[in-house]
């Protein structure tokens, strides 16, 4: 394999990190490796294993090889720019993990790491349009979201706010 150049798209529920992917992906001709898509398979399986768990049990008890199954499939791309979107909260708050899990991707050259940031109650509003089933604890809190911290590791912020293109054009013009 040759070195590649990782773009990672996070931030917490809501804020738009797949929409935004894709977008960026689309305009740079590449493509996207979303977290939720690339570890569909395996949670079929894990789902077909614990039927007594819900979706949102699942997601949470299996996050780690959902991770794993994402650097996977980096590391075994076969391209020299990579787009990858996912949550990364816990791996945006420990250098450990997050270099850990780079090292599970394989030569990775340069990583761009983009946090998305948007006001908790737009996030709520978002996550409840959606209705995925996998969003039902969060949908049933009488309070709300709570501030998401800000990633310990290097990172570039994008306002989640801003229109779509506004987005893209912004991470685009950040990577350059």
């Amino acid at each position: 394999m040759f070195p590649v150049r990782l773009i990672v798209i996070a931030g917490p529920a809501g804020s738009g990190k797949s929409t935004l992917a894709n977008a960026v992906a689309e305009d740079l001709g590449v493509r996207h490796l979303d977290f939720d898509t690339v570890s569909r398979e395996i949670m079929a399986i894990r789902q077909e294993e614990n039927p007594e768990l819900s979706e949102p049990e699942l997601l949470e008890i299996f996050k780690s090889e959902r991770y794993s199954e994402l650097a996977g499939a980096i590391r075994d791309c076969s391209w020299d720019l990579v787009i990858s979107s996912g949550p990364f909260s816990q791996h945006a708050q420990s250098p450990r993990l997050w270099s850990d899990w780079l090292g599970e991707c394989g030569d990775v050259e340069v990583v761009d790491f983009i946090w998305l940031h948007l006001d908790p109650e737009i996030r709520m509003g978002r996550i409840i349009g959606r209705n995925s089933p996998r969003d039902a604890q969060v949908r049933s809190r009488d309070q709300g979201l709570e501030r998401v911290p800000w990633p310990v590791i290097g990172h570039r912020v994008v306002d989640a706010g801003e229109g779509i293109d506004a987005q893209c054009r912004e991470v685009i013009r950040t990577i350059m």
